[in-house]
């Protein structure tokens, strides 16, 4: 098995193999049900076994690894069922974020990232997209002052990010969706709570609906 992953910087072996790992799962470089041998993936990286295995029980606590019996660890499907369960829940989440950013009227919220965003969607750059979209609606999850939103957000944007790019895969990323942050972001400006519960939910099913079918299309 080779991943091409570069050798790591002893300095900082766990972070480094962890980020490493995961941006291979979430980007599909590493597909659902491929096997992640500890030995291979030691030599290619330049680690011991110590800091891989913390990282890929990291893996496993965001549900991008699981563990099977004389298998060893290997890379979760993505399901219709589990990507629902899991936007049902952010739908949830991020609802409250706005509400209650909303009724603290937070400024700015998306203006800092819509010219950006449109010109990385242009020229097809999806790391940009992925990290200024997160961006944007971990901006919202700040500024409703919830630290549990917040911590739900840092915990499950891996397996966000991998719909996303999953999304993206056979999708190109609308131009529209700046302007629906926009347009969020504004109904928060203006203490609109409503609205933005509204807006954002409509702005995450989209995305949902468009998954969902790829997925059971599969």
């Amino acid at each position: 098995m080779v991943l091409n992953l570069k050798t790591v910087d002893r300095a900082s072996t766990y972070d480094v193999v962890l980020d490493a790992l995961r941006q291979a799962i979430v980007s599909g470089r590493l597909a659902a049900g491929a096997r992640l041998v500890q030995e291979e993936l030691a030599q290619q990286l330049g680690v011991s076994r110590i800091p891989l295995r913390e990282a890929l029980r990291t893996l496993e606590a965001e549900d991008l690894v699981r563990f099977e019996r004389n298998r060893g660890a290997i890379v979760t499907h993505l399901t219709s069922a589990g990507v629902s369960n899991l936007y049902r829940v952010r739908v949830a989440l991020e609802e409250v974020a706005a509400e209650q950013a909303a009724r603290a009227k937070v400024r700015n919220l998306a203006a800092p990232f819509r010219a950006d965003g449109e010109a990385a969607a242009k020229r097809g750059d999806l790391p940009a997209l992925i990290r200024l979209d997160r961006a944007f609606h971990q901006s919202i999850g700040k500024a409703s002052g919830n630290e549990y939103v917040e911590r739900w957000q840092a915990q499950c944007w891996s397996q966000i990010e991998r719909v996303m790019h999953e999304y993206l895969r056979f999708e190109h990323f609308p131009q529209h969706v700046w302007a629906e942050h926009h347009e969020i972001g504004l109904a928060i400006e203006q203490g609109k709570g409503a609205q933005a519960r509204r807006l954002l939910r409509q702005h995450l099913a989209a995305s949902l609906s468009a998954v969902i079918g790829r997925l059971e299309k599969e």
